[in-house]
């Protein structure tokens, strides 16, 4: 059975947030803190 579309939404939106932690903490962790808060808020 195919996934609903609310559910392949839901899936990929949190799959992104999942990057945009990693960038989050790779730029922490080289001290640029405006990049980090940027991806922090995505």
């Amino acid at each position: 059975m195919e996934m609903p579309i609310f559910a392949k939404f839901a899936k990929k939106y949190f799959e992104e947030s999942e990057k945009d932690l990693e960038r989050a903490i790779r730029a922490f962790n080289v001290n640029d803190y405006s990049q980090a808060v940027f991806y922090a808020q995505q």
